[in-house]
């Protein structure tokens, strides 16, 4: 857990970095704001209060043109990497949603519980019981009642019998999901869930995550509706979203078609849509617009189904480290193309001790639950030290990325759920990163620009 010392430094740091970047020495700062260049100084060493800090930055996002919620960091909440939650903490979150049934009352229809959530993490996972049972399979059926679609994407791991409900083209569908099933929806997918058996205990974990969209958001709010459609590409239409894509690129860099040079052909053919491009036009395109070939292509996942369905009887296990030892049988989750970095796992633990020399590592935020009824030991480390936790029955934990860990059961049994999802920190800022001169200054700033 991060101390506020800590913190308060990680905070000035930033600070500074943002004087940098607006071209400002601390003492241009201080004179500017009208505050002590001694104070200024202690507030980008972190040498003063929370309080402090955060009025100085009220009033720097007044004099500049910053966002001050950049400028107040996120505080790590994770014990030495991970964060861990309880059953009985979770159960203390539980809330019941009613909806209306085919009387038109509103009677019980979801328990939710929240589950291991971290601040630094774009996962919000949840654990919801359905509570209304609905024996048949038909998705028209009044008592299932859909919801509109949400902005976050999720990933949905089934315990129980489940019956899930989507709605793709106006065209509605059900699918009988059990233990293991695992499901992946587009968000503002209508969607829904309800228990098909009058005896059985059904729930889901709903992991729901934002991308790149989400990290954005700030920035579409300002621009509006509008401008920001005109970023959207039409998929369906392959010719079209290249045209608009190049049409991108060329205003852009203030280009028209008479500027083409004649290593790019049919411009004007390609800008109506009218004519494919072949890998050498492309090359030709990229050169002449000051971008990667990749900066052009399409995704090409454009054919892929709003929602992914992954029956857990249908996919082959592989072990864990390697086929000859049997410390973990892994079930791949639902996947889809256009996230790369969504992985999920059902993870079946088979070994009484952890392998410390083969532990589970990813550069990507981890989401892990427990849904077995045998405990499972965790075992993780972090900045050299090792640490523990037993995961009872509906138990679940955050994992940092980068941080190691493993598993272990007394009766080498225990199904642990896994999710990994992308941070801020994706392919396109690693590729940024890499060809920064000193990258550790990108996670704290420890010089003025010039002295």
């Amino acid at each position: 857990m991060e101390t506020d010392k800590e913190y308060l430094k990680a905070v000035g740091a930033r600070i500074l970095s943002e004087a940098n970047d607006l071209k400002r020495t601390v003492a241009a700062v201080a004179e500017e704001m009208s505050v002590d260049l001694d104070v200024v100084k202690q507030i980008v060493s972190g040498e003063v209060s929370k309080e402090e800090v955060f009025g100085f930055i009220d009033r720097f996002e007044t004099l500049y043109p910053v966002d001050g919620g950049d400028l107040r960091l996120i505080n790590d909440d994770c014990s030495n990497g991970v964060v861990y939650f309880s059953r009985q903490v979770s159960e203390g979150t539980s809330r019941v949603f009613n909806r209306l049934d085919r009387e038109g009352e509103r009677t019980p229809f979801y328990e939710y519980r929240d589950t291991a959530m971290s601040k630094i993490s774009p996962i919000k996972p949840e654990w919801i019981k359905q509570l209304r049972v609905v024996l048949d399979a038909d998705p028209y059926n009044p008592n299932v009642i859909y919801n509109n679609g949400h902005f976050m994407h999720q990933l949905t791991f089934f315990v129980g019998p489940v019956n899930f409900y989507y709605e793709v083209n106006g065209e509605k569908k059900c699918v009988e999901m059990s233990t293991g099933d695992s499901c992946y929806i587009t968000p503002y997918a209508p969607h829904t869930f309800t228990n098909r058996s009058p005896d059985e205990e059904a729930y889901i974990v709903a992991v729901t995550f934002g991308g790149n969209v989400r990290r954005s958001q700030k920035e579409l709010y300002v621009l509006g509706e509008q401008r920001v459609g005109k970023y959207a590409l039409d998929l369906a239409n392959r010719r079209g979203a290249r045209s608009q894509l190049v049409q991108q690129y060329m205003e852009n860099e203030n280009y028209t078609v008479e500027m083409a040079p004649s290593t790019v052909p049919d411009l004007e053919k390609v800008l109506k849509g009218e004519v494919d491009v072949d890998n050498t036009v492309l090359a030709s395109l990229a050169g002449w617009l000051n971008v990667s070939v990749s900066d052009l292509m399409l995704p090409d996942d454009c054919d892929q189904d709003d929602v992914v369905i992954c029956k857990k009887d249908e996919v082959a296990a592989y072990r864990y480290p390697n086929q000859d030892t049997r410390n973990y049988s892994i079930y791949p989750g639902a996947r889809i193309r256009r996230l790369p970095d969504l992985k999920s796992f059902e993870v079946v633990v088979e070994s009484s001790k952890v392998d410390m020399e083969q532990l589970f590592s990813s550069a990507l935020h981890s989401y892990i639950y427990n849904y077995s009824d045998h405990e499972v030991e965790m075992i993780w480390e972090h900045e050299r030290e090792t640490h523990s936790v037993v995961l009872s029955s509906w138990d679940s934990a955050y994992v940092q990325p980068f941080v190691k860990y493993g598993f272990s059961s007394k009766e080498k049994k225990g199904n642990i759920f896994i999710v990994r999802v992308g941070g801020s920190v994706n392919l396109c800022t690693q590729k940024e990163l890499s060809s920064f001169i000193e990258t550790g200054r990108a996670a704290k700033e420890s010089k003025c620009w010039f002295d």
